[in-house]
């Protein structure tokens, strides 16, 4: 029987289209307690796609505590035809030892498809010992494990991969689902703005995405 272990949820990173252009939000948002209050938040101009839309600005946030998502709401105002274009809801499953997420994970990615679809990837930096398809990736410092578990597609992408936990700072499993698209991240988590981001109930969304999407195998 597996041991209940503590779960940390948590926005690893978001993206945040805006119509005014980047000098006007220098002066309308408090881009010092933004950064703050989150790993990392960068004001910059929209892509070229973007732009084509009319979205002249964007905002970078990675790991933005409650304080920061506070903030976006109530700055809301000045910012009202903003929209969320790429998410990643995150939870990470700690550790005490990394062997120990290491073996469940291998466990994960032997026994884990996807409902409807059961081809998966899974991406290995020193090898190609995969189920169904391969690419070489480079690792990253946090990660200590070689391989990273994708499943789904493009506009919604469900990974997996052993880690430092970059909030609790111990060994963890990192779940996360990536999400593109105003429209396809409403429809899969009832998020239209930045309001909504503030008491958005992660531990729901993540149970409904696992029982609608993903097929544990019996062993």
């Amino acid at each position: 029987m597996q041991l209940e272990r503590e779960k940390i949820y948590y926005i690893d990173k978001m993206r945040i289209l805006m119509k005014e252009e980047k000098r006007e939000l220098e002066r309308k948002l408090p881009l010092v307690k933004l950064n703050q209050f989150s790993g990392r938040c960068h004001l910059g101009e929209s892509s070229t796609p973007a732009r084509r839309g009319g979205y002249r600005s964007t905002i970078e946030i990675e790991q933005p505590e409650r304080e920061a998502l506070l903030l976006l709401a109530q700055h809301y105002h000045k910012m009202p035809s903003s929209r969320i274009s790429y998410i990643e809801l995150a939870h990470d499953t700690l550790f005490t030892t990394k062997k120990e997420s290491l073996s469940l994970f291998g466990f994960i990615l032997k026994h884990t498809r996807r409902k409807y679809n059961k081809k998966h990837t899974i991406y290995s930096a020193d090898g190609f010992e995969s189920t169904n398809k391969t690419k070489r990736v480079k690792n990253t410092k946090a990660k200590y494990s070689s391989k990273t578990g994708y499943w789904g597609g493009k506009m919604a992408r469900l990974v997996k991969y052993p880690c430092i936990s970059k909030i609790a700072n111990v060994p963890c499993i990192h779940k996360e689902f990536r999400l593109r698209g105003a429209s396809n991240i409403k429809k899969r988590t009832e998020i239209a703005s930045v309001k909504d981001l503030v008491d958005f109930d992660f531990e729901r969304f993540f149970s409904k995405q696992d029982e609608k999407y993903l097929k544990y195998e019996r062993v």
